[in-house]
């Protein structure tokens, strides 16, 4: 069962970016979504760009009220006022989001489409999404 999850995860990760270590994070973290045995309910990526992260969000379809591809579109439309996303697991998804101060309402409102349970300004500059 293990040399199974193991090739599971080793292809999808083939297709998508076999480089990318938030990818392979992110499928491990999420592992009950994937067949693998075993999951981490509490982690975070590393920080990256917002194309890389519109990529790894998809890689969680759905769980709960999180969306990938809705996410990874919200992200889009805001790719001019964030410069780092991390993305990772506080039991449910979650999503903290580095951005220009100058454009906090902007980012809050647009990061509402993503319909999170929880939407908070960490401190400025940093904004926490999480679903449950």
């Amino acid at each position: 069962m293990a040399k199974k999850s193991l090739r599971r995860l080793e292809e999808y990760l083939a297709k998508i970016a076999p480089e990318n270590f938030n990818a392979a994070l992110v499928m491990m973290g999420y592992g009950d979504l994937f067949g693998i045995a075993g999951r981490t309910l509490n982690f975070r990526t590393e920080r990256m760009g917002v194309e890389d992260a519109r990529k790894i969000v998809k890689i969680v379809r759905s769980y709960g009220e999180f969306s990938g591809a809705t996410v990874a579109r919200v992200l889009g439309m805001l790719a001019s006022r964030i410069h780092a996303v991390e993305f990772g697991r506080e039991y449910s998804p979650v999503l903290y989001v580095h951005y220009n101060p100058d454009y906090e309402q902007t980012v809050l409102h647009t990061l509402g489409y993503a319909k999170p349970d929880e939407l908070d300004v960490v401190v400025s500059g940093l904004i926490r999404a999480w679903w449950d």
